[in-house]
């Protein structure tokens, strides 16, 4: 079950529960900050987290890797908090710190001034219904400003992402009682909040997740559970109105228990995803014009002594060029945040946030190179 996966109604402790439930070993190295490759002519760091460190004269003050933001959902006895760190192990800055109240799902726009996300800060009895809208904030700090105003007793909204123009939002949208009742459909709007409407027109009985925009913005890939029940990926045409529907991929849900978070390369001719099959759990690709998913990286059940105390991760996002990897892992037991300078091959983890902070659903934001 995928912990984006829940209703206006469930209980919050239940939706803490969700964020650590499932989560998939992976094998790995959680403390390894230094570069893997460090090619400059003249370099005069000795402790550089690049992971390619190609500066003509490196002297630490214009690097042409700079870390950027990580922003993420922090969580505590008492609130799930919005939090974000500008480099490995460094401070943790608070954005939205509300008791009794949730703030997660993090995005970021393409410039990265802005942070997209879903609360129930308009909720007068935070602890009864739970709902979230979509909210925004300056990456810099400030106030909160709620994007979406629906009815929080019939309607939850949560996981925004910007298109790669920042001009969309896509998000997941359930109501209660609005056909089909119950059920998580992807919604778009425009970034300021206005012309929400679905990206589908039907009313099939079936929940949508995990939107991902390609990078050119003219395809959306998700989840869902339309054809089966343990979900597949699919691929929406935006060009098209209403946008054409395509199932990518397959599964035979008798070894298949999921299919997650899909994401596509800088290409856009491949679309990675997280999925557990065959009793493993790993980050798989498929063609963007289908085929059979091509495993990436066996990331579950690592064994023998040189994997004790390895990280547990799962939640694996992109950045925006779609060459890096984030992800949520957990440590003995804390969940923390982790970076992957490369995709193929999939580099050695950095860890970003320590021990202290219990981190999950990570957004990276970097700027272009």
């Amino acid at each position: 079950m995928d912990f984006f996966k829940f209703t206006a109604r469930r209980p919050f402790v239940l939706l803490l529960a969700l964020t650590v439930l499932f989560a998939p070993l992976a094998c790995g190295d959680d403390d390894d900050d230094d570069d893997t490759t460090d090619d400059d002519a003249t370099d005069d760091d000795t402790a550089d987290d690049d992971t390619t460190d190609d500066d003509t004269t490196d002297d630490d003050t214009g690097d042409d890797d700079e870390f950027g933001v990580v922003a993420f959902t922090e969580l505590s006895d008492d609130r799930m908090g919005l939090s974000l760190v500008t480099e490995p192990l460094g401070a943790v800055t608070r954005l939205v710190d509300v008791a009794d109240h949730m703030a997660m799902f993090p995005a970021f726009s393409p410039d990265g001034l802005t942070i997209a996300f879903g609360a129930n800060l308009h909720d007068p009895e935070p602890g009864v219904n739970f709902a979230t809208m979509l909210y925004t904030i300056p990456t810099a700090g400030g106030e909160p400003v709620r994007l979406t105003d629906e009815d929080y007793l019939l309607v939850t909204e949560n996981t925004p992402l910007y298109s790669p123009d920042g001009q969309t939002i896509a998000y997941v949208r359930s109501h209660m009682t609005e056909p089909p009742a119950n059920l998580d459909r992807i919604w778009l709007m425009d970034a300021d909040g206005g012309n929400r409407r679905a990206l589908y027109d039907d009313t099939v009985s079936a929940n949508d997740w995990n939107p991902a925009f390609s990078l050119d913005g003219q395809w959306l890939a998700h989840v869902s559970d339309r054809d089966d029940w343990c979900a597949d990926v699919y691929l929406a045409d935006l060009l098209q109105d209403p946008p054409t529907r395509t199932r990518l991929t397959e599964s035979d849900c008798a070894n298949v228990d999921g299919n997650y978070r899909p994401f596509f390369d800088e290409t856009g001719e491949w679309i990675y995803f997280e999925s557990a099959r065959d009793g493993s759990y790993g980050l798989y690709r498929v063609a963007a014009t289908g085929g059979t998913p091509e495993l990436m990286w066996d990331i579950r059940f690592c064994t023998g002594d040189e994997h004790l105390g390895a990280p547990y991760y799962y939640q694996f996002r992109p950045t925006d060029d779609r060459l890096s990897l984030i992800a949520a892992g957990t440590v003995d037991p804390p969940m923390r945040v982790f970076t992957f300078a490369t995709l193929v091959p999939v580099a050695t983890p950095v860890p970003v946030t320590g021990l202290d902070v219990d981190a999950v659903d990570p957004a990276w934001w970097k700027p272009a190179q």
